[in-house]
């Protein structure tokens, strides 16, 4: 029993474990959003398993191959959900920073590579969009290149305005600016309606959490619900049943707030 309390501190200390600063700039420009750390998963799985020999419960060990096929996509989501709000944020500074590179008397490429250097999301693609107007493209064609990923869409914006400004001969740095301004305006307002639903968000967590507080309350006074819902099979039906309902009101749950969040 001894060994496996250990076995289960160390996989959650695996589960926690921050990856060293270094790694995580790297990984931060590296990665792809639907990535998920290999260390997590196993954690997920070694948790299960041990959950399940503490308990004492007839679990399968495909238990910890389903905690992981349930949890992956919800963290994939995460994932790409943070990097979207990254990369939205990084593309309002990169306004400003074209803007101030301009005002400076840069070239356009000169322009793109101050931007990527002050961005550490939107480095590699911007960096790949100042090669590109250094062998000779316009500027607007990389940056609208460059919208295409998810959260970027704003300097498809910043592209025609580009393009415009060129062609009709005006300071292409002060429409950027006043481009730049608007952007921030808006990306205030998101932040604020993000807050707003704050409240919202954590009744939902706290809702969901409910049930495992009840389980936790009923084996604090001699009910012992655990033995019900994992030795017998009316229990695993029961589990299963619930399970799956926790499953449906917190996916309802989230499309509410999906509903009411801009796009």
């Amino acid at each position: 029993m001894t060994a496996l309390v250990s076995a289960l501190a160390a996989a959650v200390a695996l589960a926690a474990w921050p990856p060293s600063s270094r790694v995580h700039r790297l990984r931060a420009a590296r990665r792809d959003a639907t990535s998920m750390r290999v260390p997590h998963v196993l954690a997920v799985v070694v948790l299960v398993q041990l959950a399940a020999l503490l308990l004492g419960a007839a679990l399968p060990a495909a238990a910890g191959v389903l905690a992981v096929v349930v949890s992956a996509p919800l963290l994939r989501r995460r994932a790409e959900g943070r990097l979207r709000a990254r990369r939205r944020d990084a593309s309002v500074d990169v306004v400003f920073s074209l803007a101030a590179e301009l005002r400076a008397g840069r070239t356009p490429a000169q322009a793109l590579v101050g931007a990527a250097q002050a961005t550490e999301v939107l480095r590699v693609p911007l960096t790949g969009a100042a090669t590109a107007v250094r062998a000779g493209a316009p500027a607007a064609e990389p940056l609208h290149v460059v919208s295409q990923l998810d959260g970027c869409e704003v300097l498809a914006a910043v592209g025609a305005v580009w393009r415009v400004t060129e062609q009709a001969g005006g300071a292409v740095a002060d429409v950027l600016e006043r481009l730049g301004m608007a952007l921030d305006a808006d990306a205030a307002d998101r932040r604020a309606f993000e807050a707003a639903l704050a409240g919202p968000r954590a009744s939902m967590t706290l809702l969901a959490g409910l049930p495992a507080l009840g389980l936790g309350m009923g084996q604090s006074v001699g009910a012992h619900p655990l033995r019900l819902l994992l030795h017998r099979p009316v229990g695993w039906a029961l589990l299963a049943g619930a399970v799956l309902l926790e499953i449906a009101g917190v996916a309802w749950s989230r499309r509410l707030v999906r509903a009411v969040v801009p796009p």
